[in-house]
């Protein structure tokens, strides 16, 4: 989401500041607690630890220098709650281009356990991709940096200012295996669509899986340019996303959209799209959304819950609203324990998202009830100042934080 100075500092006044500085990652998009540590993320550089009770940054996490000399790091990794295991993606820079994928282990969580780099034509931009419980999946849109662009930035340019939307090259899908990280698909897609959120993939069978994408309707220019001053600009259906699910054939390499819209009738556009982290890999239900209802809302000012399984006519909708002027976020979904001890399901948790009062200028955390968003907050907790609106966020249980403390020896 390109921002002034994005990945290199804007330094005001200071023309020759930036000349031969490489681009600097902002760490300002989304964070992860792994292997004990707090890390800041953003695909611009490794991510940063911090510490996680003052928030003071302690250094770059490189796990070990696994990751490459200049290789990037996603601001959306993904874990599998079931066997630990974590994966994440990153563009290398340097001639010829690379994407990497990261594979790390729950027993040795600060190393690379495993790596595969994929040669790429051009310096492109990819925030998100998408893992089923045999496979990693990844779309590179043709969102990309010419050569002859990226020299500007040598002389103080920021990078993601460079970037172009080239029709011609499709989509690149690449598909492969998480046990080793060998290839199945690698193909070209067409027509491109433009995204940065995938939603959830999950294999069918062995021969087919299927992905979920947060889709724009509005071209990525547009898009881009309203993320260039986000809180100025007008947004509408075209600029925020659409739910639409696509079939892969692991044999073919064949992207084919499923009919129809697999989100209810009468579902908001929206973005930041989650689900129940025990679910990341497998075949969903629910998905929850920062949505914006009306469709004439300024900003996203709500969450939604859409159930893909509603009979054609039926409710498949549940939404939270907080008043007039009031603007939602992510929706992080906290799995809850049954209190029979019985098996979790995809309702089995809270949803916490933090809104912006904008008449007020003040921000407070709404927890929800996953199953009964329409109930509205069960507690809202005032925050002491406000928080800027948007971005992503990320939980750990209590104990984790004690454990941390417990570890550095502080109270």
């Amino acid at each position: 989401m390109a921002r002034r100075g994005a990945w290199t500092p804007a330094r005001n006044n200071a023309l020759l500041a930036n000349l031969g500085r490489l681009p600097t990652n902002p760490s300002n998009t989304s964070v992860l607690m792994w292997g004990n540590q707090l890390l800041a993320l953003a695909e611009g550089g490794p991510p940063l630890i911090l510490d996680p009770g003052s928030l003071d940054t302690i250094g770059e996490e490189n796990f070990k220098s696994g990751l490459g000399l200049l290789s990037f790091f996603s601001a959306h990794p993904k874990l599998d709650a079931e066997s630990g295991e974590l994966f994440s993606i990153g563009i290398e820079i340097g001639l010829p281009f690379k994407l990497n994928v990261f594979k790390f282990l729950p027993t040795r969580p600060s190393v690379v356990a495993q790596k595969c780099s994929l040669a790429l034509q051009n310096l492109t931009f990819l925030h998100d991709f998408a893992m089923t419980k045999k496979h990693i999946v990844i779309l590179i849109p043709p969102w990309i940096c010419p050569l002859n662009a990226l020299a500007k930035t040598a002389s103080g340019g920021a990078l993601v200012k460079e970037f172009e939307w080239r029709e011609e090259l499709g989509n690149r899908l690449v598909v492969l295996r998480r046990s080793d990280l060998s290839v199945v698909v690698d193909q070209t897609v067409r027509p491109p669509f433009s995204f940065y959120h995938t939603i959830n993939a999950f294999d069918e069978d062995e021969s087919s899986l299927k992905l979920q994408v947060a889709v724009y309707s509005a071209s990525r220019l547009a898009v881009e340019a309203n993320f260039s001053d986000m809180y100025k600009s007008s947004w509408s259906d075209e600029t925020r996303c659409s739910m639409r699910e696509f079939r892969v054939d692991l044999v073919t390499g064949d992207l084919v959209e499923s009919r129809g819209s697999i989100a209810p009738t009468g579902a908001s556009t929206f973005e930041l799209p989650s689900i129940h982290p025990a679910w990341v890999g497998r075949e969903n239900r629910y998905v929850f959304t920062n949505a914006a209802f009306p469709s004439s809302a300024p900003f996203m000012n709500c969450v939604e819950r859409l159930d893909l399984r509603a009979p054609p006519g039926s409710q498949g909708i549940d939404r939270a609203t907080f008043g007039e002027a009031c603007f939602a976020g992510e929706a992080m979904v906290l799995p809850r324990v049954r209190p029979d001890g019985g098996p979790q399901g995809e309702l089995d948790a809270y949803i916490a998202t933090c809104v912006y009062d904008s008449e007020a200028h003040t921000s407070f955390w709404a927890i929800l009830d996953a199953a009964n968003l329409a109930a509205g907050p069960l507690a809202r907790i005032k925050l002491p100042t406000h928080v800027p609106y948007s971005f992503h966020g990320t939980w750990v249980p209590d104990e984790t934080y004690i454990l941390k403390q417990q570890s550095d020896g502080s109270s």
